[in-house]
């Protein structure tokens, strides 16, 4: 290998592209990396920065097959409490100097990725914030007051209508089965995660043929959501409190979709789905959902929605009776 320090007579060199292999914890990483060579002898010249940057997409790399938050998550999540370095790493229980590394791409300990995790949610923030409150200063702990402060107010108007709904009267209405916000907020990220480009209106389908579906066969839907008859077709009834609440927790993110002409809002969610929530005929419903209107868009969706006879059966407006969904047509 040529070099620079041994003044190589080729002065002349190039950036190019190869596959390089990189141990990380004892894994090995393949990455495409850039390489500087010689535009004579093409032999490999020494570039310390050029390295450097391989070595951190190894490390993405190796993060995003472990399911490891990138640095660029570890800054918004610290940046969205306007928290300084030295007091978010007393908030995960590292140095400032460990953090600084982190937020730089270094491969972080799994425990504080857990807890930089956990701290996106403002409710955990606030349990934490309770656990190391003494070890911070007084500026440091009236700063992460307000910012709770703050998120608790705009979360908690949207909060308390699903917790109303939680305890209301079962019916035909919620497909016999009380409203369920754990299930709701777990079936969105299953189809955010299993769905590219999931369009609002996509979305509002889907959660429909799900229940319904679950519905004729169990006569049970499985979130207990209320829906109601749009021009759009079946809608749950607070949708938008409903992602509201789910953006303000940061469940999910809705994103404007500027790569075609015809603009939507897209659904996107970095959250883990947890299907432990579901039983497994649950589970078989979600798959069989994904697996039948993946390939469809918000327009097919509406159509198809549009000819079911719980649609064709109602008015604008009103409640959808789950006792349509046992003459289900779109899927069965």
């Amino acid at each position: 290998m040529c070099n620079v320090s041994k003044r190589c007579p080729h002065h002349k060199t190039n950036i190019t592209k190869k596959f390089e292999t990189y141990t990380v914890k004892g894994e090995p990483i393949s990455v495409e990396a850039n390489v500087r060579v010689c535009s004579q002898c093409q032999e490999e010249v020494f570039d310390m920065k050029l390295d450097s940057d391989n070595l951190k997409r190894a490390y993405q790399k190796y993060k995003q097959a472990h399911g490891l938050l990138l640095a660029s998550d570890i800054m918004r999540i610290r940046k969205k409490y306007q928290l300084s370095q030295r007091t978010f790493a007393k908030m995960i229980g590292c140095t400032q100097a460990t953090l600084v590394r982190y937020e730089k791409g270094t491969i972080q300990d799994d425990t504080h990725n857990r807890l930089i995790h956990l701290l996106d949610n403002p409710e955990n923030l606030a349990n934490i914030f309770k656990n190391v409150q003494s070890e911070l200063s007084e500026k440091d702990s009236k700063k992460i007051a307000l910012q709770l402060e703050n998120s608790c107010n705009a979360i908690t108007p949207y909060y308390n209508i699903f917790k109303k709904k939680e305890s209301a009267i079962i019916s035909e209405y919620t497909g016999f089965q009380r409203f369920n916000f754990e299930k709701t907020k777990q079936i969105i990220i299953f189809f955010a995660k299993n769905q590219t480009k999931l369009y609002k209106t996509k979305l509002m389908k889907l959660l429909w043929y799900t229940d319904a579906l679950h519905f004729s066969r169990t006569t049970k839907s499985i979130s207990g959501l209320t829906y109601i008859h749009l021009p759009y077709g079946p809608v749950p009834e607070d949708r938008n409190e409903l992602l509201g609440l789910l953006e303000k927790m940061n469940v999910i993110r809705i994103e404007e979709d500027t790569s075609t002409p015809y603009a939507g809002e897209c659904i996107e969610s970095d959250e883990d789905f947890d299907a432990s929530l579901f039983s497994k005929k649950e589970l078989g419903v979600l798959q069989e959902i994904i697996q039948r209107f993946s390939e469809c868009s918000s327009t097919d969706m509406v159509k198809l929605s549009h000819a079911e006879t719980a649609y064709q059966k109602t008015n604008m407006q009103e409640k959808m009776s789950f006792t349509y969904a046992l003459d289900l047509k779109g899927i069965n």
